[in-house]
């Protein structure tokens, strides 16, 4: 979804806590090229003139969409930093911002407190700034049902929420 908001203009900001930054640029690659196959590595080799094509033909995509992602694959980060990035990003005039997944953020020894915490300080940003705030989060470890009620996270992420969406596989699995 970030890929399609900035390539259709949209000034988007996207903090990724999971992986790095070259991981979700080569899965952008795959989708703006339309080539799942370029995800295979031996594919890939396989096929490196084409790949290489590919790859010069969305570099200019890249490059920008790049630009607009944050990472931080190898530490821990809080959702008291988390509530500033968003803040800054707002400031910097971001319409949609994004956290993959907010629940990859530190625990405190009180997580209730501190999710509601962050949800009520960003939900402020987001109408201060007039942007949108779009929070992934994971399915509990081992939900009992399947639905937007058995997310990982406090409460909070479904209560001050203006929507939920659960994505599973077809055959139902989260």
């Amino acid at each position: 979804a970030a890929a399609h908001w900035h390539r259709e203009g949209v000034p988007i900001a996207l903090f990724e806590l999971e992986e790095d930054r070259k991981y979700h640029l080569h899965r952008a690659l795959a989708q703006q090229a339309g080539e799942s196959r370029l995800l295979d590595s031996q594919w890939a080799a396989d096929n490196a003139d084409l790949a290489i094509s590919l790859y010069r033909q969305s570099s200019a995509f890249l490059n920008t969409f790049g630009s607009r992602i944050w990472e931080a694959p190898d530490k821990q980060v809080s959702l008291d930093d988390l509530a500033q990035w968003v803040l800054a990003r707002s400031k910097e005039g971001a319409r949609i911002i994004a956290i993959d997944p907010v629940t990859a953020a530190s625990i405190s020894d009180k997580p209730w407190i501190a999710d509601q915490k962050f949800i009520m300080s960003v939900k402020t940003f987001v109408r201060d700034y007039n942007n949108s705030l779009v929070l992934v989060t994971h399915p509990t470890k081992a939900p009992k049902t399947k639905g937007p009620g058995q997310i990982s996270g406090g409460a909070a992420y479904m209560r001050f929420s203006q929507a939920a969406l659960w994505l599973g596989t077809t055959d139902g699995t989260p």
